[in-house]
């Protein structure tokens, strides 16, 4: 009997040390194809866009949005007079502001709500306000 407890007992120790280099095996494995593989970020990139006349000023109302493309046509967006000056409004007042209509989220088309100077959308229920820059 004495025979059998510590052919047992070495069974045991032999095989929970093999359990533990197998552990340390698989985590180094797992680990180090990672830290080969990663990369630094690349750097930011300046994109131009042109300078194009999108509306006369006399033709904005204010807190009335105006449909506008730009860069280009494809790309909805709409200009904005608030009334107000705002931080990086254009014009000779500094209360015009542009914006996409179209959620960077999901996609979907933004919506204009005059009441609260916001624009909505209407999949997710994102709401950027237009005095803040968006």
């Amino acid at each position: 009997m004495d025979r059998c407890n510590r052919l047992v007992d070495v069974g045991r120790r032999q095989f929970l040390r093999g359990g533990a280099f197998a552990a340390a095996g698989v985590a180094t494995a797992v680990a180090l194809p990672a830290q080969a593989q990663t990369k630094a970020a690349p750097g930011l990139a300046l994109v131009e866009y042109p300078s194009n006349k999108l509306a006369n000023i006399a033709d904005l109302k204010p807190n009335e949005p105006f449909d506008v493309g730009y860069p280009d046509e494809n790309a909805p967006g709409v200009l904005l007079k608030l009334g107000m000056k705002v931080e990086g409004g254009a014009g000779p007042d500094g209360d015009i502001v542009g914006f996409s209509t179209i959620c960077p989220h999901k996609g979907f088309p933004l919506n204009y709500n005059a009441e609260d100077r916001t624009l909505n959308c209407p999949g997710h229920y994102s709401r950027f306000d237009c005095e803040a820059g968006g």
